[in-house]
């Protein structure tokens, strides 16, 4: 469902039903493996990454670990 569909679908006011949808984002984010607790990694796991997985990796601060 897209989120006019929640709207047009629910009673509930569309500043719950964003917050709702905010909180959701978060939580996927956790549970694909996107937010890392620790942000630094080797070399050898930064390489072991998919492309997007390492491109979002540096753009929320990663740092390799010091050897």
């Amino acid at each position: 469902m897209t989120k006019a569909d929640i709207k047009t679908n629910t009673n509930t006011p569309p500043s719950k039903t964003d917050a709702i949808i905010e909180k959701a984002r978060k939580l996927t984010a956790g549970f694909t493996g996107e937010a890392s607790t620790d942000n630094t990694l080797t070399k050898a796991e930064v390489v072991k990454m998919t492309p997007r997985a390492r491109l979002e990796f540096f753009k929320n601060g990663g740092k390799f670990k010091d050897a």
